[in-house]
């Protein structure tokens, strides 16, 4: 291993040999890399985004608590998201959730409405309910983010639960999920 130092000019960086990659490192850790490729990897950056969809319409029936499950994966950055709806965290860290959900043409009552729920290792965190200020009976959305703390292998899940049984519309671009990790 070579160590160098610039302090008034440009620093070039060459490692010779096929398959011999730059390396960077503190304290004996490698931090990141320069592949012979040219690929750069940063190990802390190694994030997790995840965004999901619905392409077919899912039923969800009255008074029970149902997974709102997200079939096509338009992005996963470490696999952490399957397709019954299950998302588990690879490291520890702050992440934000955003859901859109469109259901299909339903009665609904004034005030009666779906609740949606990001709940972590089964337990709700973030709870949204918004009420129907009156009768409804043409296609509704529905939308809610939040962030959660999560330790690595929470797991979280979108859960919907509602009065009236409904169906989502199908399409990726109606029902879906991103997952960021923030911090």
């Amino acid at each position: 291993m070579s160590t160098i130092k610039s302090s008034t000019e440009h620093l070039t960086l060459n490692a010779d040999g096929v398959g011999k990659d730059i390396k960077f490192q503190a304290n004996g850790v490698e931090k990141a890399s320069i592949s012979s490729a040219g690929a750069l990897t940063i190990g802390s950056m190694n994030w997790s985004s995840v965004s999901r969809g619905n392409s077919v319409s899912q039923s969800i029936p009255a008074s029970t608590v149902t997974v709102l499950v997200q079939d096509t994966s338009f992005y996963d950055t470490l696999s952490e998201m399957d397709a019954a709806g299950r998302f588990t965290a690879t490291a520890a860290g702050t992440y934000h959730i955003t859901v859109n959900i469109l259901g299909l043409a339903v009665a609904w009552s004034a005030n009666n409405e779906p609740d949606i729920e990001i709940k972590v290792n089964g337990t709700t965190k973030v709870f949204n309910r918004q009420p129907f200020q009156a009768a409804v009976t043409t296609r509704f959305g529905r939308s809610m983010s939040g962030s959660v703390k999560l330790a690595a292998n929470d797991y979280v899940e979108v859960t919907l639960n509602t009065p009236v049984a409904f169906s989502t519309q199908a399409g990726t671009q109606f029902c879906n999920i991103s997952i960021d990790r923030t911090a």
